[in-house]
């Protein structure tokens, strides 16, 4: 909740505890909430009355927590709702169903997730868009970047030399951003590599390094639906990316999403 010492207490996946790789869809939070507040976050994990704006982290939910965006991986995930939690908004239409149908709960059809908001609260330059970014999952990149893995061996004589960059999804805010912005195309296993491109207008598509089955598309879904896309499964990008595939815009109603954030404190608006 609204401190009275210039914070605002939040809570965002802390499983990384190196500084230097923190994944991007858990550290959005911070930067989206100190931007919004004027107050600086601080990440309360042992009780609840806590803004979630960000992530797969509803299985985590206690009492009296204010949801704002959020998703989880997969429904069997979510075991139980504590009392007195508020939601303004969720990840997708999927997260939706589950709430109200399975337990109960009182949530508006808003849909969205705070990363959609990237390019209208911060500044950031137009990149020269001439790469073909790779953004495999953290789980992924580590695989991936075995010496004996197919795809290293791709990339490693071919990729790098034709214009494909590998992204690590776990290189810190103004990186991951500064990458996707310099792309022209995106392939990811990462969901929220995805949706930072849709929010940079760059072409992108859900796709697998290792196996199709490493990551549940449920979480991919719910997104997808929440902005009109269609529900397709991911490409095999297990040896190397192919030449071409079809991109669907996003469809998403910016100005009700952002509405329903409830600590918009500095009155800030979008365009």
């Amino acid at each position: 909740m609204r401190g009275n010492d210039g914070t605002i207490d939040c809570y965002w996946w802390a499983g990384v505890t190196d500084k230097n790789e923190q994944n991007f869809g858990d550290i959005i939070t911070p930067h989206i909430v100190r931007k919004l507040s004027g107050m600086e976050p601080i990440n309360v994990l042992d009780r609840g009355g806590r803004y979630l704006c960000s992530g797969s982290i509803l299985p985590d939910l206690k009492e009296r927590d204010i949801v704002w965006g959020s998703g989880i991986v997969r429904p069997d995930d979510l075991k139980t709702v504590p009392d007195g939690v508020k939601f303004c908004a969720v990840r997708g239409p999927l997260t939706h169903g589950l709430l109200v149908e399975k337990f109960g709960q009182e949530v508006p059809k808003i849909y969205g997730t705070s990363c959609l908001l990237i390019p209208k609260l911060f500044k950031i330059p137009k990149g020269e868009r001439k790469y073909v970014g790779l953004v495999p999952h953290a789980i992924e990149y580590k695989a991936i970047t075995n010496t004996d893995n197919p795809f290293y061996d791709w990339y490693s004589t071919y990729g790098e030399s034709n214009g494909y960059v590998l992204i690590d999804i776990n290189s810190g805010f103004e990186s991951v951003i500064k990458a996707i912005n310099e792309c022209t195309y995106v392939f990811s296993s990462s969901l929220h590599a995805l949706i930072l491109a849709d929010a940079l207008g760059v072409f992108n598509a859900f796709a697998y390094f290792v196996h199709p089955y490493l990551m549940s598309s449920w979480k991919f879904n719910d997104y997808f639906l929440s902005v009109s896309r269609p529900l397709d499964p991911p490409i095999d990008c297990s040896k190397e990316p192919p030449l071409d595939f079809t991109y669907s815009s996003i469809v998403f109603d910016y100005d009700k999403f952002f509405r329903s954030c409830p600590f918009n404190f500095t009155k800030t608006t979008i365009s």
